[in-house]
């Protein structure tokens, strides 16, 4: 697993993934030392809670990067626009999409 996030200290990271992967990821951190890992919220990017989960992962925050890894390619056209618009909606003091693989 990437562990990007934990490693930008301090800035807050949130990591949103399919529930049975944040629960492997949650096992994994468990098992190491030293590490801390990053808020892990479960949610299925394709679905219809798409914008209230962001919504709850950037609560509170004025500044927010969302980086999308390999996963717009697994998404149908609605699935995608409708993650792409929730991002785009987001209400931030300023907001950043980042592609990567």
């Amino acid at each position: 697993f990437d562990t990007r996030v934990s490693r930008l200290r301090p800035a807050r990271g949130v990591e949103v993934d399919l529930d049975d992967v944040v629960t492997q990821k949650r096992g994994l951190a468990a098992r190491l030392e030293r590490f801390e890992p990053a808020e892990l919220l479960a949610c299925d990017l394709s679905g219809p809670d798409v914008p209230a989960v962001l919504a709850e992962a950037v609560a509170g925050q004025s500044h927010v990067v969302y980086v999308l890894e390999a996963l717009l390619i697994y998404l149908d056209d609605a699935a995608a626009a409708r993650l792409l618009r929730a991002c785009a909606e987001t209400r931030c003091e300023t907001v950043s999409l980042v592609f990567a693989d």
